[in-house]
């Protein structure tokens, strides 16, 4: 009886995580998420690509998800496991403290902006237990997911590779196959060629939605029509390209990450979600872009096909005479990131994003407008998620940088990982 009395005044005093009422504000999920978008963007997307970037916020959302989890015991908690106390326990303060240690260790050239942001945030808050107590549960929740994805193998993704010598095969596209790119043991700039192989956060294995449908071979007549339509529509100065195709491929050049964040948060704000829902959406799309890029980044070694550019310069040489080249041909938006064509990453990302919010709203049909950091100034407005990503995936053609059927296959696998992320996160 008495075992019974006190496991009841434990529960109710919040030392036993079970059943509890904790009220947690949205500001500190809504602030640090923005905040590490923020620090992103100001690495610029050259020096900080999608793909860390991705594995970061899964990361982070994943720390702010266990912080509120671990305070309302609302849900079972991802990663970390504890049995702290959380009676009175500031609640902003270990969520802040979980992504700000989470946004610094990944990116510690913005140090100085961090800091000042997490001293300014935490200042304002008067000294107290609940205040140290909050503190100290983010700290550990940061510690222990930074110490878990320390084995990951995402330190090792970056090593040199040789460039293909037959037509498809991939080259190093301009400025990344010259000075400073090209010093040995590199002959050019492959970024993350090992990405593929880190171990995701829900998938079983990044090869676990590997398209088993090949590139088109370059004496293949749909290779033929795709190559007519890039070469056309996906140049500087291309005057077959339409305005409305200028101006979605340059808004949605985007980093992906940052890009369905914004989208996703606008329509958080609007539906209002509590901060366990809050979280929940942020984590599960967080992790799904993140696997996709895993998943994506495995493909593209796998098949290791050249670039549009590449093919538009090489024509004469791929055993086609259907082809014909252009040396001065320059895509829309240079320079093409240095990574193989097959599958797009770009639209895995988008693949994976708009299943998430299909799952998280309930429905596909839910009206929406966002803009970009890539083409300031212009709003888009879409009638479901799928079109957005749709128009996602195209856009990557409309800037020069993939094949159609790169986009094509390249959401389809996007819409697996998503698909995939819903069933099975809750399950680690």
């Amino acid at each position: 009886m008495k075992i019974f009395l006190f496991l009841t005044l434990c529960i109710c005093l919040g030392y036993i995580g079970i059943g509890q009422n904790i009220n947690i504000s949205t500001t500190a999920l809504y602030k640090w998420n923005e905040i590490g978008m923020q620090a992103a963007n100001n690495i610029g997307s050259g020096l900080y690509p999608p793909m860390p970037e991705s594995r970061m916020d899964a990361m982070a959302a994943i720390a702010m998800y266990d912080v509120v989890n671990a305070i309302s015991a609302k849900s079972k908690l991802f990663h970390f496991e504890t049995n702290v106390a959380v009676i009175n326990m500031n609640a902003e303060v270990a969520i802040a403290t979980a992504a700000y240690k989470i946004y610094l260790h990944e990116m510690p050239a913005q140090n100085m902006f961090l800091d000042s942001v997490y001293k300014l945030e935490i200042g304002k808050i008067m000294a107290s237990e609940a205040k140290s107590d909050g503190i100290d549960l983010g700290n550990k929740v940061a510690e222990s997911i930074l110490q878990w994805r320390s084995t990951d193998l995402a330190d090792k993704a970056m090593y040199p590779v040789e460039p293909g010598n037959k037509p498809g095969e991939y080259r190093f596209t301009s400025p990344f196959d010259g000075p400073p790119f090209n010093t040995p043991p590199f002959k050019g700039i492959y970024a993350d060629p090992g990405w593929g192989k880190i171990t995701p956060f829900v998938l079983n294995t990044a090869n676990q939605f590997r398209p088993a449908i090949e590139p088109y071979k370059t004496t293949d007549k749909r290779y033929t029509k795709e190559y007519n339509e890039i070469k056309n529509k996906g140049c500087k100065e291309c005057p077959k390209r339409s305005k409305d195709q200028t101006e979605f491929a340059l808004f949605w050049q985007e980093s992906s990450p940052r890009g369905w964040n914004r989208i996703a948060v606008n329509i958080a704000k609007k539906q209002s979600l509590n901060a366990h829902a809050l979280s929940e959406l942020l984590v599960l799309l967080h992790m799904a872009i993140a696997d996709s890029y895993f998943a994506s980044m495995d493909g593209k070694l796998h098949y290791f096909y050249w670039r549009p550019v590449t093919a538009v310069h090489l024509a004469d040489n791929d055993d086609n005479p259907k082809t014909a080249s252009d040396q001065n041909w320059i895509d829309l938006g240079f320079p093409t990131p240095p990574i193989p064509d097959y599958p797009s990453a770009h639209a895995c990302a988008g693949g994976a994003a708009a299943e998430i919010l299909k799952y998280y709203f309930k429905t596909d049909n839910l009206k929406f407008s966002t803009v970009s950091d890539t083409y300031p100034g212009v709003t888009r407005s879409f009638n479901s998620f799928s079109q957005a990503a749709k128009e996602n995936s195209d856009s990557r053609v409309y800037i020069g940088y993939h094949f159609r059927h790169a986009t094509i296959i390249g959401e389809e696998v996007g819409k697996k990982v998503g698909r995939y992320v819903v069933t099975n996160f809750k399950a680690n």
